[in-house]
């Protein structure tokens, strides 16, 4: 706004300079004048302080009108936050719902992480993810739009604790990223960590202090992992799902039931190495 209108009395000043107003005192030259061209001159500086004054006016009316629109604006905006959090609101028993749903497809956030097409799983976190139970997006913490997303995970020999959350918080000056922190539990744990590091991957985003993935992505891919979650994957996760399943073919030819995945899962907890040897034999 205030680039506009320095542009626009820029152009007023300059009209000024290219019109200016009449000398007072100014006297005729040797021949005189006569009293029409006396009568003429008088009513063009006249004009002439009457379009000063006007574009004054009009530089002042312009104005009103704008910080006018701008309030509107800023109201516009603030009842559209309202509007949104107060939906958010109303979705999120719906979000709570799903969850216990898909808790009950074994490896589902696995499958739909690799399902996406934007490749945003690192092969050494296939196993891990074996154990990812849930995934939570709460959006709009703030009038900025921050986010926080939370993964649970069940007991696995990779780390100890099973609940990894990331915030990010969209500030004035900037992003401020609080990561999750991962507690390795022996070798295993440490060598995923190595592994993972500065490359593109659910668990290095997770971990990592950057709002986006530490790799760039390819082309045609996303830059951020982040809003793939939240405007992709949290919104609708089960178009992922099936695209891993049907992508994923079992020796008949024929995509492995929803319900068969389930049965395999109820076979957890001899140990996890069978686990993630029976979701490889699935997937």
């Amino acid at each position: 706004l205030s680039g506009t209108w320095g542009r626009a009395r820029s152009a007023m000043w300059r009209w000024k300079r290219e019109n200016p107003a009449p000398e007072v005192g100014v006297t005729a030259g040797a021949g005189g004048t006569s009293g029409t061209d006396a009568a003429s001159g008088a009513s063009a500086s006249k004009r002439r302080r009457l379009d000063g004054v006007t574009a004054l006016e009009v530089e002042r009316q312009l104005q009103d009108v704008q910080e006018k629109l701008q309030l509107l604006d800023e109201q516009c905006a603030a009842e559209q936050i309202a509007t949104q959090l107060r939906f958010d609101k109303q979705r999120r028993p719906h979000f709570e719902r799903r969850a216990r749903i898909l808790r009950q497809i074994p490896a589902f956030w696995k499958a739909a992480f690799l399902g996406h097409p934007g490749e945003l799983v690192h092969a050494a976190e296939l196993e891990v993810l074996a154990f990812l139970e849930d995934i939570d997006v709460q959006e709009n913490l703030d009038s900025r739009g921050s986010y926080v997303v939370t993964a649970r995970f069940s007991k696995n020999r990779f780390f100890s604790n099973q609940v990894l959350s990331k915030r990010v918080i969209f500030e004035e000056s900037g992003e401020v990223i609080k990561a999750a922190a991962l507690t390795v539990s022996g070798e295993e744990g440490r060598q995923l960590l190595e592994q993972i590091a500065n490359q593109r991957s659910v668990l290095g985003w997770l971990t990592s202090t950057e709002a986006s993935c530490v790799q760039e992505a390819r082309v045609g891919q996303p830059d951020q992992l982040g809003d793939v979650l939240r405007r992709e994957l949290w919104q609708d996760p089960f178009p992922y799902f099936v695209a891993y399943r049907e992508a994923n073919v079992n020796g008949r030819g024929s995509p492995p039931s929803v319900e068969a995945r389930m049965e395999a899962g109820q076979a957890r907890g001899a140990s996890a190495s069978e686990e993630a040897s029976s979701v490889r034999e699935e997937t």
